[in-house]
């Protein structure tokens, strides 16, 4: 079966677009989707950790291009009926798009960074352990 040069051309330009233009989500698709494989081996706190945070990044990613606008504009309707109100406005405003998608972003980052800490942690746990000193460890990490 042939295809013409230019459908071939339109795949291939339409393909790396949409590549291009997911590349993040599909970062954190395939982090969330080693570290799920990873926990479900041989599950340890900084595995699920991990999963958790990159979890937390993929839905804070897909909540600002695709949830944050609708729920922004579902919740004025329902809130703000006959007579318009600023305040109110504004604070639906402030937590449907800063305070939660801050929010979620937050939690995705210092859940990796836990993670990251509770894997480091016991191989400097274990150099102490082995009688070297706090300042030999550090010096022998760096």
């Amino acid at each position: 079966m042939l295809i013409a040069p230019d459908t071939q051309q339109n795949f291939l330009y339409a393909l790396y677009f949409l590549i291009r233009h997911n590349a993040l989500p599909i970062l954190y698709l395939c982090a969330l989707t080693l570290s799920t494989i990873l926990a479900l081996i041989r599950p340890t706190r900084a595995r699920i950790l991990f999963m958790i945070g990159f979890s937390l990044l993929l839905f804070a990613f897909q909540y600002e291009k695709h949830i944050q606008e609708p729920l922004l504009t579902q919740t004025r309707n329902s809130l703000i009926t006959e007579r318009s109100s600023q305040r109110v406005d504004r604070a639906i405003s402030l937590v449907v798009e800063d305070v939660a998608h801050r929010t979620f972003k937050a939690m995705g980052v210092i859940s990796l960074m836990s993670a990251t800490f509770m894997s480091i942690q016991p191989k400097l746990l274990k150099r102490l352990h082995n009688g070297q000193t706090k300042e030999d460890a550090e010096k022998s990490a760096e």
